[in-house]
């Protein structure tokens, strides 16, 4: 069937800390995955507003009067609960095709995800043939957006092992 009517394989939109292979690797999601960008138009920009029940605080999204583009990752997952659970305190939000636009950076990956999902290899191959096209998918893809968001405090810093892993995460995909 059409990629958009499998229920057991999610794709999501990563920003913050799963822009790191690693980071996703150890939530059950694909290290492999696409750049891609949510265009102004999806209303929100990129804040440090999160506040973790571990003391810190994280990348997170927020409405704007003045969004901006948001650059991350598209990644596979057949276990959206896993990531339901790690991103708690954030909600899961759909991101409309029109919002998005697929980059040209593919990382490669052998996990048992990408061998073994037909499904997730269907993903990567449809954006193999249609990187930077927009409006042309039909599957879904879920981002996370935090429930109620704060700004950071010393009681929430902005933690540096967290910062070092996403900085990692944007420099595996762009060097600038």
């Amino acid at each position: 069937g059409n990629y958009g009517e499998r229920e057991d394989i999610h794709i999501i939109f990563g920003y913050g800390s799963l822009m790191n292979a690693r980071s996703r690797r150890l939530s059950g999601g694909c290290e492999r995955c696409v750049s891609s960008h949510l265009k102004a138009s999806f209303g929100k920009r990129r804040a440090w507003n999160f506040c973790s029940i571990t003391g810190f605080t994280a990348l997170g999204l927020e409405e704007s009067s003045d969004p901006t583009p948001i650059n991350g990752v598209l990644f596979a997952t057949p276990n959206i609960e896993t990531f339901d659970k790690r991103e708690k305190g954030y909600e899961r939000v759909k991101i409309m095709k029109k919002d998005l636009i697929i980059g040209k950076y593919f990382d490669k990956c052998s996990c048992e995800n990408c061998q073994g999902e037909e499904g997730i290899r269907q993903f990567f191959d449809w954006c193999e043939k249609n990187s930077d096209k927009e409006n042309q998918f039909s599957f879904n893809v879920w981002t996370y957006i935090p429930i109620r968001p704060m700004e950071p405090t010393k009681d929430f810093p902005i933690c540096q092992t967290y910062l070092d892993v996403v900085i990692i995460g944007c420099l595996s995909i762009n060097q600038e």
